[in-house]
Parts: structure tokens; C-alpha cells; sequence
């Protein structure tokens, strides 16, 4: 799945389980950015903002974030 397919579906989820904020902020990280690297850096961010708050969250919700976060660190690594 790519990158994008899966910041889309944790933000459905996220909406779904009643956290707009969370997904408000992860919607506008890739609407809002001129870059692809801006995208990434303000994904990284919000993303965690959400691991760092783990017991807020079901087990989906942060392996998800986890996967997301790992393919972004792989992706600014080059």
C-alpha cells in the first residue's frame, strides 16, 4: 500500500473513532505542503504527537501510525 493510501485510511479511522483533531491535522500535513519533504516532516510530526500519546489509542490506530512513521524515516533517509 502506499504511503499516502495509508495516511488516508488512518485518517478515516481516525474520524470514524471520533478523533477530528488528530485527523484535521494529518489531512492538512499533505492538502497544505508545497513539498513532498514538507508533507513528510509535517506527517512525522503529528504522527508523534500520536505515539507519544499511545494509551489514547487503540492497537490499529498505533501500529498503523508506527508503519507509516517507519516508511517516512526510510523515505527522508535516502
Amino acid at each position: 500500500m502506499s504511503l499516502y493510501k495509508e495516511v488516508a485510511n488512518l485518517i478515516e479511522i481516525l474520524r470514524h473513532k471520533g478523533d477530528i483533531e488528530a485527523s484535521i491535522m494529518l489531512q492538512e500535513s499533505v492538502e497544505c505542503s508545497a513539498t513532498g519533504s514538507e508533507v513528510l516532516m509535517k506527517l512525522r510530526y503529528h504522527l508523534s504527537r500520536i505515539l507519544e500519546d499511545g494509551n489514547t489509542y487503540d492497537k490499529q490506530i498505533i501500529s498503523l501510525a508506527k508503519t507509516i512513521s517507519r516508511e517516512i524515516e526510510e523515505k527522508l533517509n535516502f
